[in-house]
């Protein structure tokens, strides 16, 4: 078979895969995966506060400070989100180039804040800080992390990560002074080709190698330290316009999502209220409480799990027929 008769046999499968669609209920949803695998209730996003009621009320909790990994359209978006919430967001471009224009056009060269304008479903000017290396983005933040940049840079990212990661874990106090247990928690946006398992594979790997060359005991092994929570997709939708600014095209209005080691689910699923709950004890071990906390009322837990996240990650199959079509186009 010659490259021809390839492309026309995948164009012919996937005229047939568009073709089945309308025979499934799940048509008249525009996630129909996610329907035909579980058909989702979203009566607890739709009777939760507004996102125009979250992002324009006053929070008497302190800023909470969350790293953003990658300095592209979704990591800017991410990032304004987070700061329409009352958060703190820093970003890290594992390149350099993504926060070069911030760091370029500050007004004094020294600069721990940069400002980036963010337009159209998010209208604001709001402040981010720089990271300039991967051990400042893990070790400036309140043990949370977001993976945002494409799926083929999380690789890379992921094992640049895991030293800095555990080595940030294993020299903080096991417990807090009120008995809590320190977590660290990363969030990945979006989530594919099961990547937590191997983010969780490397801490694994390095952090028997921090107890090997620290002669540590065996009371640190287990993984009972980390949380990595995986979305379905991404939170926004951005365009990014310049180096220091953003367009948010739309804001997310549920987001399906999985924790892995998998914790106790939210039964109730009760709005969370920023002003009344410890961020630190409470929040960190807890998937839903933090993304809730974070990115406002929009997170709905997969039953399927992990398997079901990276099923319901729809970017691969979509961007298949839109590169076929750009295959015959150019006469390839």
């Amino acid at each position: 078979m010659n490259f021809d008769d390839l492309v026309k046999t995948k164009c012919h499968t996937w005229v047939f895969f568009l073709w089945l669609l309308p025979l499934s209920r799940g048509f008249q949803n525009p996630r129909w995966p996610v329907r035909l695998m579980h058909i989702r209730n979203l009566d607890a996003v739709a009777s939760k506060e507004s996102d125009h009621n979250l992002m324009n009320r006053e929070y008497s909790h302190p800023p909470f400070k969350v790293g953003i990994v990658g300095a592209g359209s979704i990591a800017f978006g991410t990032a304004s989100l987070l700061a329409s919430l009352g958060h703190d967001p820093m970003l890290w471009s594992p390149s350099g180039r993504g926060t070069q224009d911030l760091l370029e056009n500050s007004a004094d060269g020294q600069s721990i804040r940069y400002k980036i304008q963010s337009t159209r479903a998010l209208e604001q000017t709001f402040d981010v800080r720089v990271a300039c290396n991967c051990r400042e983005i893990v070790q400036s933040n309140d043990n949370v992390l977001v993976i945002a940049l494409p799926v083929n840079g999380h690789k890379q990212v992921m094992e640049a990560l895991a030293p800095e990661i555990v080595h940030h874990a294993m020299n903080q106090p096991r417990k807090s002074p009120d008995g809590h247990k320190t977590i660290m928690h990363v969030i990945i946006s979006s989530h594919a080709s099961l990547g937590a398992v191997y983010l969780m594979n490397l801490l694994k790997e390095e952090q028997l190698k921090f107890m090997a060359n620290n002669n540590v005991g065996s009371d640190l092994a287990g993984l009972d330290w980390i949380r990595i929570t995986c979305w379905g997709t991404t939170a926004v939708t951005a365009r990014k316009l310049s180096g220091s600014s953003v367009k948010i095209l739309t804001i997310r209005e549920a987001i399906d999502f999985c924790t892995v080691p998998s914790t106790p689910s939210n039964d109730s699923k009760e709005v969370i209220d920023p002003d009344a709950i410890d961020p630190q004890t409470e929040l960190l071990p807890n998937g839903y409480a933090l993304c809730n906390f974070l990115f406002g009322p929009r997170f709905i837990e997969r039953k399927g799990g992990l398997l079901a996240i990276s099923l319901s990650n729809l970017n691969p199959q979509n961007h298949l027929g839109i590169v076929l079509g750009k295959y015959k186009r150019h006469g390839i």
